[in-house]
């Protein structure tokens, strides 16, 4: 699951949105949310932007995305974001129920953390560690196994 996920991060990227939201700045980390047994959608945080994802025929297109503000909001849909959107570009498939393999790339420790969050824990859960090796560093293969996703 994890190389065929992070084939999907990897994949050209195209869209057919009206606009193309930036990032204010480089990222400190990138997270990124699979929901549990796929590898074919996902959602893509990086700083202030927040995008999804679907995967077709070796494409990765931009179905939507947001700008998160600083504003502490609650999140229906995208539970495990507490910030408020303050502008939004596409359409976001129903994710209220789902639960996800959440990743976070740590570029500064070359580290991913994992973890299964769900709408009832997405908060509480600690997140395990993995060191990647810098092999994969250089192919951007960031997002590493993880046991729970395969129950």
């Amino acid at each position: 699951m994890s190389t065929a996920r992070n084939a999907a991060i990897n994949l050209p990227r195209v869209s057919k949105l009206t606009e193309y939201f930036e990032p204010s700045m480089e990222a400190a980390s990138l997270q990124y949310y699979f929901p549990k047994n796929t590898k074919d959608r996902f959602i893509e945080v990086n700083n202030n932007v927040i995008r999804y994802y679907q995967i077709t025929k070796n494409t990765a297109y931009l179905k939507w995305q947001a700008f998160i503000s600083e504003k502490a909001a609650t999140q229906d849909n995208l539970y495990f974001i507490n910030r408020s959107f303050t502008k939004e570009n596409g359409s976001l498939p129903n994710f209220k129920d789902t639960t996800f393999a959440n990743f976070r790339w740590m570029p500064h420790i070359t580290s991913t953390g994992y973890g299964l969050i769900n709408k009832e824990n997405w908060n509480d859960v600690v997140f395990k560690e993995t060191e990647v090796p810098h092999t994969d560093l250089k192919e951007n293969y960031i997002i590493v196994d993880t046991p729970e996703d395969n129950n």
